[in-house]
């Protein structure tokens, strides 16, 4: 049990280094941290639910970067469909072909 409490921990503290090294995606990582603790105590410890949860704050969290800039454009006076078009050319650069 300790093994694998310390595996998860060291796991998620990459996920911390990588949420300040810009190549790194860290929130992810993070979240693997969590999934991988839940599945080798078979989701005693943490539920689907608590995972669901963590999966809606990483998804937030990691594409934040992505629609705040969007809302900053608004409020900056651009219009609805440059919005529009940044967010989906940023959207579209995001997956490479």
């Amino acid at each position: 049990m300790e093994a694998v409490f310390f595996t998860a921990l060291l796991i998620m503290l990459i996920g911390l280094i990588g949420c300040a090294v810009p190549a790194m995606p860290g929130l992810p990582i993070i979240w693997l941290g969590a999934l991988f603790f839940a599945w080798q105590t078979d989701f005693q410890i943490i539920g689907w639910p608590m995972l669901a949860l963590l999966f809606i704050l990483m998804a937030v969290g990691a594409t934040s970067g992505i629609w705040l800039s969007a809302l900053g454009a608004r409020k900056g006076g651009a219009s609805i469909w440059s919005s529009a078009l940044g967010l989906s050319a940023c959207s579209c650069s995001a997956y490479p072909a």
